[in-house]
Formats: structure tokens, C-alpha cells, sequence
């Protein structure tokens, strides 16, 4: 992990903490493991998984209390005082530590995913994991395998992780967890056959997107949006509104998931048809309030812009039977207005999103080959050759390669002399 600050563009590293003599690091099963980095979404802390189903845990200190604890603790270890200023200004963190799992508890292990929950006073976690392997061959006898923890991190106490929600009988064929926006709360669980949301007292709301829902779990769904026939695996999800939902497949295709309420619970999940088209994400964050970036490991990044478009939603006409002398005077006081006329139109109905692109970052592709050779001329040109092919173009479903070539020519009365040349296979235009 690192800790990175910039200002004014220039970006300089804080700290670095690396974990490779670790324990865990070093007899792990490396081949399987696959890094996880998690903030909390006040900067409280960063988490960083380990082999073995460990967490190496780094506290920041961003309030004042915790400046002035870090303050203390510097002076008592080191008798000038300068030099205890010194480390608190240039060290804005608690020294990290490693956390195996099997010491909060003996059954959490197999961690699938994490993630920080936003509106509580301390860092609270959600954890999904499987305390037992399955596969789509042993569905008829273990099917229901995984489980959702929801943990308090309270580092201040010495380490104490009470425990809040625990949900067992979730589906295995989990993937990853997203974190709700507080006025939501929960946690949304993706699966390769649907959407499953549970709250903070274990209610469990879920949809299908497939016809596989019902052969990979058994918790009841509405199936309203089976018809979709939609592939999650390699999905990504983010919430842009506190109701509404993101989920971009593998392949950039965009459908916006609604969370209908039912009082002050979920009731209903609905997945849209179709709205967008991005890149294949390989990530998916947020800018900003109103915007998206969508990182493609294969192709051209983009930065959009997200909007929300309300319908509008006429009120139910009230019979006239009693008349009300102040409301033929001054209006109903309960009906929607804007900029303080009552008459004009207010969208009041659920929100549709819509993404426009602000940016693009261009990207080539990973390199295939590459090979080294120097031109016999009298200017002594050194060339490099390298290929790259990306993914299939979402235009045209085409597989886009190019042939790069780096010319660095030594030529007496030109100062430089640089190029770098593309061609599209299957395209006759260059650039």
C-alpha cells in the first residue's frame, strides 16, 4: 500500500508499506491469490488482503483527537519534542498491522469480497465468504454456501471487531459486494444469476436475471427480470443515485437496476432493459458527483457524464366534496411546486439515467510481441517493432490490432526526429 498526496498536479508519495516478508506472504498459495485494496469512505483506514485470509490494516488519523493521541504517543517515545512534531507531520498514520481472519472468527475463511459501508460512526466492514467449497456439479447437496458478515472495525479500543448482521444461505455463485449509499443501507450482492440486496437486520430482497437462478440457489425471487437472460461474470456496479444502481457487463452493455421501496424497506429490484454502451470496464468509479470513469484494461478509457431525468408524475385529483376556502385562495399547500409556482410541472417519478461521454483516454492494447532491430542507412535509424491487439470494437464487434513502429533517427540538422506511426488492420485509413 501506498500514500499518495499532489497538489497542483504533482503527485509525491507519503509512505510506502509493503507486506512481502509476511507470514502469509511466504507460504501462501500465491498462484490463487488475488489483491484487494478497500478504503473507508471517511479515510479512516485501508485494507489490503493477504494470502490465508489475512487483512494487513493501516490506520489514518484524520480528526483532531486522533492527531493529538499520535501526538502523545510521539512524545512519550521520543524526549525532544521537535522531532515528535516532525514525525506527526510527515507520518499521518498508525502503524499497520496484519490480521488473520481465523482470530475474529474460526469460520471465516474463503473470503470472496469486502467492502467499506458508509453512515456509521466507526469503520464497518461487510464481508462475504464460504466457510465450504462447492461447485455447479454438487448444486443438489450445497448450493446455499456463502455467508455475509458485517463487522465493526474499532481499532481505538485494541483491536475489538464486534460482530452486527451475520446472513447464512446465501448463493454460491456470489461474486463481489457493492456498498449501498446510506439513505439506502445494506450491501448488494452480485451474483453470476442475480442481484441479491441485504439490509443491516439480515432482510434478504433478490432478483433473477437468468434462467439459472433457480438451479443455483434456493432463496425466492419475483423474476421479473429474468427475461433479460443477462451474463454477470466480470460485471461491475455503482450506485449513482440513492435508489438507482449501475451495472455495466463485460461487455459495456449498461442497465440500470431500481431499488423500489416498500415504507422504509426494499420491496422490489428491477433490471432495465439496455440503455447505454461503454467500454469493457476492468474498473468503475466515481468522479465527482455527476461523473463516471470506466477504465479498460483492453481498450479507450472513458470519463461520462451522468444525468438523471425524472419523469414527471401527475397527482390524483381530489373529489369535490368539502370546499375549502384557503386552498381555492392560496393553492394546496402539499402539492409540488417549482421556483414557487404551483402550476408549473415538477418531476417527481423515477429517474432515468443517462450517459454522455466527456472524455476518452485512448489505449492500444496490451503488447503481443516485440522485437529490436538497427536500419544499415547513413542516418543510422534504431527501430522498434511491437504489436497490440485489444479487445473485440464495440462498433462493429471487429478485433482491433495495431503495428506500431519507433523510429529514433541521429540526423545531423534536425534537433530530434521521433515518430510514431498506427495502422488498423482491416482499415485503410492511418493515423
Amino acid at each position: 500500500m501506498a500514500i499518495l498526496e499532489w497538489s497542483r498536479g504533482d503527485v509525491a508519495t507519503v509512505s510506502l508499506h509493503t507486506y512481502e516478508r509476511a507470514p502469509q506472504m511466504q507460504t501462501g498459495d500465491l498462484a490463487v491469490y488475488r489483491p484487494r485494496l478497500r478504503t473507508d469512505p471517511l479515510s479512516r483506514l485501508a485494507i489490503l488482503t493477504l494470502p490465508e485470509d489475512s487483512l494487513a490494516i493501516l490506520p489514518l488519523l484524520q480528526e483532531q483527537s486522533d492527531l493529538d493521541l499520535q501526538e502523545t504517543f510521539a512524545r512519550s517515545a521520543n524526549s525532544n519534542h521537535c522531532a515528535a512534531k516532525l514525525t506527526l507531520r510527515d507520518v499521518p498514520y498508525s502503524p499497520s498491522y496484519v490480521l488473520t481472519l481465523s482470530d475474529v472468527s474460526p469460520n471465516l475463511k474463503n473470503l470472496a469480497d469486502l467492502a467499506f459501508l458508509p453512515g456509521f460512526h466507526s469503520p464497518t466492514i461487510a464481508m462475504l465468504y464460504s466457510p465450504v467449497f462447492t461447485w455447479a456439479g454438487r448444486y443438489k447437496s450445497a448450493r446455499d454456501t456463502f455467508v455475509l458478515e458485517i463487522r465493526t472495525l474499532d481499532i481505538s479500543s485494541g483491536g475489538s471487531y464486534p460482530l452486527l448482521t451475520s446472513v447464512t444461505g446465501l448463493p454460491a455463485d456470489s461474486l463481489y459486494l457493492v456498498a449501498c449509499p446510506s439513505d439506502l443501507g445494506g450491501v448488494v450482492i452480485v451474483t453470476e444469476t442475480g442481484i441479491v440486496h441485504v439490509d443491516q437486520a439480515g432482510r434478504i430482497v433478490a432478483t433473477s436475471v437468468n434462467a439459472w437462478w433457480s438451479y443455483a440457489t434456493t432463496l425466492r425471487t419475483d423474476g421479473g427480470s429474468e427475461s433479460r437472460k443477462l451474463s454477470l461474470e466480470g460485471s461491475k456496479c455503482i450506485f449513482v443515485d440513492g435508489r438507482d444502481m449501475l451495472l455495466v457487463q463485460s461487455n459495456g452493455d449498461v442497465h440500470q437496476v431500481r431499488f423500489e421501496m416498500d415504507g422504509r424497506t426494499i420491496g422490489k429490484i428491477t433490471v432495465e432493459p439496455q440503455s447505454n454502451q461503454l467500454p469493457p470496464p476492468a474498473a468503475l468509479v466515481a468522479s465527482g458527483d455527476k461523473a463516471l470513469f470506466v477504465g479498460c484494461a483492453e481498450g479507450d478509457s472513458a470519463l461520462v457524464k451522468v444525468d438523471l431525468v425524472r419523469e414527471v408524475v401527475e397527482n390524483e385529483q381530489k373529489p369535490d366534496v368539502d370546499m375549502d376556502w384557503d386552498e381555492d385562495l392560496y393553492g394546496d399547500i402539499n402539492a409540488p411546486t417549482a421556483n414557487g409556482n404551483p402550476a408549473a410541472a415538477v418531476a417527481t417519478g423515477p429517474a432515468n439515467v443517462v450517459l454522455s461521454t466527456y472524455d476518452i483516454l485512448a489505449g492500444v492494447g496490451k503488447i503481443m510481441d516485440m522485437q529490436f532491430g538497427i536500419a544499415t542507412t547513413d542516418q543510422g535509424v534504431k527501430l522498434l517493432v511491437f504489436r497490440s491487439q485489444g479487445r473485440a470494437d464495440n462498433s462493429n464487434g471487429r478485433t482491433r490490432s495495431w503495428l506500431l513502429l519507433a523510429a529514433e533517427a541521429s540526423i545531423r540538422r534536425s534537433m530530434c526526429s521521433e515518430g510514431v506511426f498506427r495502422s488498423r488492420n482491416g482499415d485503410d485509413s492511418t493515423s
